[in-house]
């Protein structure tokens, strides 16, 4: 990650429409986070919400399963062992987008 940023982030705006379109090789999740939301995959937008509801996801959850689907690897860690801190999510792409 420390030498070239494009090849990686912790922003689950970025990592989300990254894991469905299978650009993610490894993903670290936060294992007692949960981020709700929903993502629309034809334009790739991903929309945050407050709270858990009939019509969101876990958006933590849904990034780990897309990655898994598409043959990457996923490590559930605690917080303390997430490499970019406080982050929920850290990935690391096979490829720029």
């Amino acid at each position: 990650a420390g030498r070239d940023e494009s090849m990686s982030s912790s922003d689950l705006g970025e990592v989300v429409p990254a894991a469905h379109f299978g650009r993610v090789e490894i993903l670290f999740v936060h294992v007692r986070k949960h981020v709700w939301g929903t993502f629309d995959p034809e334009s790739g937008e991903v929309e945050i919400s407050e709270a858990e509801t009939v019509s969101n996801d876990d958006l933590i959850d849904f990034a780990a399963v897309q990655t898994l689907l598409h043959g990457g690897t996923v490590f559930a860690v605690e917080e303390e062992n997430m490499p970019d801190g406080e982050k929920e999510v850290a990935a690391v792409f096979r490829f720029q987008g």
